[in-house]
């Protein structure tokens, strides 16, 4: 088990120094898994810092928020608000982009989508429990565009579509479809560069990283951000790209390892449970004896041996 796994139970240690989780020291998903939560939090803190970030009210209150809203959220491999946070420094230290809101917005990407009847208590006071997820979600991106207009655009625009339900309750549409579609239609509309820039680094996270996830969920996500990676790929180079020039090279490549690691992890799943999928069925045949002996009995009579069997004994293979 690795520190990172380790530490979601763990109290908050208070001697971690931004010098042993800084960017001269160790490598951002270095920090997730050497220090946790805690060494995830100073580097942020640090970051925001060097940036001029930390004294934001805009980017302190986001982060505030997004870390009450997901305070009681887990992955497979950590706490919510890490995510949160590694998001966040992606679009700092590895795009090199500083932009405010698009640093505010990164702690509150997944508020309107996961928690909006949180969201708009908070911010209106109101108890909207009752509503629909549609209407919440509505009410929500309201409430936070009267306090962060800006923020609250790029929040709504990463945040997944709604699937309707028809009269039975199935979905109207494939989910992976729908998300397909939404990812290609924002990372190539112009008048949402910043969004999709947030939209990429949440991606880079959850994507290129989910050999990190545990358990059955990173087969299942394999199969869906391998259909997403074409889009991220020509969004890096796109004229409407707020990725800069300078970093472009770099995340396209990372894009590429990412892909490349998914596929073949997916080829190899594929095999695994074809090879699964056989040995259930030969186990299923030994505990059939009559299947067994009916089988091989037919196998027998399509032979070229055309004597009579004797079937007071069951035939061993």
């Amino acid at each position: 088990m690795s520190h990172y796994e380790q530490n979601i139970s763990r109290e908050t240690p208070q001697d971690i120094t931004r010098e042993m989780v800084g960017r001269d020291s160790e490598k951002l998903y270095d920090v997730a898994d050497k220090f946790g939560t805690a060494g995830l939090y100073v580097r942020t803190e640090a970051t925001l810092d060097e940036h001029e970030l930390l004294d934001s009210t805009d980017v302190r209150w986001a982060m505030s928020v997004g870390f009450a809203l997901h305070s009681a959220d887990v992955r497979t491999n950590g706490r919510y608000n890490d995510h949160l946070m590694i998001v966040g420094l992606q679009v700092i230290e590895n795009f090199n982009v500083a932009n405010p809101d698009i640093i505010a917005a990164a702690f509150l990407h997944d508020a309107i989508e996961d928690h909006p009847k949180d969201l708009a208590f908070m911010l209106t006071g109101e108890d909207i429990s009752e509503v629909d997820d549609a209407t919440a979600r509505e009410i929500a991106y309201v409430a936070l565009r009267e306090k962060l207009p800006r923020v609250a655009d790029i929040v709504l625009d990463v945040s997944n579509p709604i699937i309707p339900k028809d009269e039975e309750g199935n979905y109207v549409e494939d989910k992976l479809v729908a998300y397909t579609r939404h990812t290609t239609e924002l990372l190539e509309d112009p008048t949402k560069g910043k969004s999709g820039l947030l939209k990429l680094s949440d991606f880079m996270h959850n994507a290129v990283n989910n050999h990190l996830t545990i358990g059955e969920k990173r087969k299942k996500l394999d199969k869906k951000y391998i259909m997403q990676y074409d889009a991220y790929l020509r969004y890096v180079y796109s004229p409407h790209s707020e990725v800069p020039e300078e970093s472009r090279q770099d995340i396209y490549y990372a894009l590429i390892d990412g892909l490349e690691r998914a596929t073949l992890r997916r080829e190899k799943d594929e095999l695994e449970d074809k090879r699964d999928r056989w040995r259930s069925r030969i186990a299923s045949a030994a505990m059939s004896p009559k299947r067994l002996l009916k089988r091989v009995s037919k196998i027998g009579s399509k032979g070229t041996d055309s004597s009579p069997r004797d079937d007071t004994e069951p035939q061993h293979l």
